[in-house]
């Protein structure tokens, strides 16, 4: 068919409940909005910052969760999927505590999504990109630096993880490396249910 451009901004509810009411087609949900404002831990704005990040990155995340399940269930379940980071695994640099505990927040919502969903048949995902040559990034500089995956490669790991029903992605080679070590624990927990 074609592709509709529909406006949501996270930071306003009012413009997520409206494009869930355009897109009632919807099948597929992949929630990619996100905020970065490299901000020290102990930085005099960095409660403010993160309760700007948490807007966005957390609550936002929930509110399109919220506002296109029901949607999801309607046509057969679909997928949510939701893209967090290496970050939400660990903090890597102080420089970016904030966003790192947004998304580790986020991540904690997308396991209990995937509980929460799985009897209405949506299948989430939780994607874990190292950093990504996008406009986020290319903010900092980071453009161009060694282990800077492209967005487009990025998309064809998430397909191929979608494709093969895993929830968790790791989709660029830092990531990858990251993923190795978090595997084990990843199986225990999710894929054999063990919550202790």
């Amino acid at each position: 068919e074609k592709v509709i451009p529909i406006y949501m901004n996270l930071n306003k509810l009012t413009s997520i409940k409206e494009a869930a009411a355009m897109a009632k087609d919807v099948e597929i949900v992949i929630n990619n909005a996100g905020i970065l404002s490299r901000t020290e831990p102990l930085a005099e704005d960095a409660i403010a910052q993160l309760q700007t990040e948490m807007q966005v990155n957390v609550y936002g995340f929930m509110q399109v969760a919220q506002s296109f399940a029901p949607i999801l269930k309607d046509n057969g379940g679909g997928i949510l999927c939701q893209i967090n980071s290496v970050g939400s695994l660990r903090c890597p640099i102080t420089s970016v505590s904030t966003y790192a505990a947004t998304k580790a927040a986020s991540y904690s919502m997308t396991q209990a999504l995937r509980a929460s969903l799985k009897e209405q048949n949506t299948f989430v995902m939780s994607v874990h990109p190292g950093p990504i040559a996008t406009d986020m990034i290319a903010k900092r500089g980071d453009i161009g630096q060694v282990g800077v995956d492209t967005p487009e490669n990025v998309a064809v790991e998430v397909i191929k993880s979608m494709e093969a029903g895993e929830f968790l992605c790791f989709p660029d080679p830092l990531a990858k490396s990251l993923s190795k070590a978090y595997q084990p624990f990843s199986d225990y927990v999710f894929e054999q249910g063990n919550i202790y």
